[in-house]
């Protein structure tokens, strides 16, 4: 059974202030040596060990102590995006290296709204540091039981570049707002690589296997007719990122959900070819442990997935969907939520 996400980051609100503080006295290295020493307890006793390592050995193939050194090279990259998560909150400056931000450029040069969906790969949340969108609102959707503390400091530093958060409510309300911000003409970022638990989700094939991927966000997609860019950003040094923008193809209107032949115009055949294809800038920095960014977006036809479906020889024997594999359920955090 996969661990239940916990949907908040790790530690009290008076430990995540003290961090945030502490960048006034100690540069950024220092963290990052503090949080090498924290890798070996994460490996043993952190719950996205077993699926980290289960990807890269079993779907990419890899050398049993290649694989190993990669999940650790992993969780150390995480730690290290947590940290910068924290540093931004402390107003550290970074650059962005951007890849096709003209697309980017086109889309707000038009009148009407768009999308940018993203996943758990690299540090999401940078990139809402980086984009000052003119005379639009950039308007995320975020999970809603976050920390205080780490709420609040989004809250204030989003504020400068134009980022209005979302929080998902068990009232439904959260669709009003996305409804009022499209007909707007803004911008409404969305997760689409993670489902809750409750909403729908297709199966397709990724990396060897089945994996499930929330519906949602692409029936938004379909039901406003929206543009949408997938975004990703991956770092690449000490204070340096590199923005990855990708366009995708705009669903048709009145595509319905019990449709699935509908959707395979929109994705492509070979997913992991195409996840494979996105340079890494040299670096582990995906925080979901995979080592090529992953564009969920863009799948192989789906097929409607089902929670009875029955366990396969993989589930048998321990083995992780690759869903499960490629987004351990503890690391949440270094997305835009």
């Amino acid at each position: 059974m996969t661990p239940r996400w916990q949907g908040h980051t790790d530690g009290t609100p008076f430990m995540q202030q003290c961090l945030v503080r502490a960048f006034a006295w100690l540069p950024l290295w220092a963290f990052y040596a503090a949080v090498l020493l924290a890798v070996p307890f994460y490996l043993l006793f952190g719950a996205g060990t077993r699926a980290s390592y289960a990807f890269y050995r079993r779907r990419m193939g890899m050398h049993p102590l290649r694989a190993a050194v990669y999940c650790v090279r992993n969780h150390y990259r995480f730690g290290q995006i947590m940290i910068d998560r924290f540093a931004r909150y402390a107003d550290v400056d970074f650059h962005f290296e951007v890849e096709n931000k003209k697309w980017f450029d086109e889309l707000m040069a038009r009148p009407e709204a768009f999308a940018m969906l993203s996943a758990h790969v690299g540090c999401y949340e940078m990139s809402g540091y980086y984009f000052r969108p003119q005379g639009k609102t950039i308007h995320a959707l975020v999970y809603a039981h976050e920390t205080p503390t780490v709420m609040a400091h989004r809250r204030r530093v989003f504020a400068r570049h134009g980022v209005q958060m979302i929080p998902v409510s068990d009232d439904f309300s959260h669709l009003f707002a996305l409804n009022a911000a499209i007909s707007a003409g803004d911008i409404v970022s969305l997760p689409a690589d993670r489902s809750a638990g409750a909403e729908r989700t297709v199966a397709v094939p990724f990396f060897g296997a089945e994996a499930p991927f929330p519906l949602g966000p692409f029936a938004v997609l379909a039901r406003y007719e929206l543009p949408a860019l997938a975004v990703f950003a991956l770092k690449t040094s000490v204070r340096g990122y590199r923005l990855l923008v990708r366009r995708l193809p705009t669903p048709p209107a009145g595509l319905r959900r019990s449709e699935p032949n509908g959707w395979r115009g929109l994705l492509p055949k070979n997913s992991s070819a195409w996840c494979a294809a996105i340079p890494t800038s040299g670096s582990i920095s995906s925080t979901s442990g995979l080592r090529h960014p992953v564009l969920p977006t863009q799948l192989p036809p789906p097929h409607e997935h089902t929670p009875s479906r029955p366990r396969s020889r993989d589930d048998r024997r321990g083995r992780t969907p690759a869903a499960a594999t490629a987004l351990p359920a503890h690391r949440s955090n270094a997305q835009l939520r």
